[in-house]
């Protein structure tokens, strides 16, 4: 299986988690997360999205040894993923909208209920 790394840029807790995802039957969900978040978060500032494809046995080695501070800093996903919809303002998406809808599906590792 092949897994891609979300990352969450937390300022609050001062740390940085990184999500392994699950690609396998997740690439059509992952492309419109990632474009998401090109919409709302374009500067990269709290959440990231890599698509580059890792082997599931290197994510497993990234996992075993991860530190820990106020959750673990890495952290594997499986399942199928379910991306909430997103909520637009009229037709254009509104930035701050946009952050609270982030926020509100993401934050502190929320991105883990969207797998079922």
């Amino acid at each position: 299986m092949k897994f891609v790394k979300f990352t969450e840029h937390n300022d609050w807790e001062g740390e940085d988690w990184n999500f392994w995802l699950q690609l396998d039957g997740n690439e059509a969900a992952l492309k419109d997360l990632q474009s998401w978040l090109g919409t709302f978060d374009d500067d990269g500032e709290q959440y990231e999205l890599d698509m580059t494809p890792v082997d599931e046995k290197e994510v497993d080695m990234l996992v075993k040894h991860s530190g820990q501070g106020y959750m673990d800093y890495e952290n594997k996903v499986t399942g199928t993923l379910e991306v909430p919809q997103v909520q637009y303002k009229d037709t254009e998406p509104d930035l701050v909208e946009g952050q609270d809808w982030l926020n509100d599906n993401f934050y502190k590792g929320d991105i883990k209920r969207h797998f079922k």
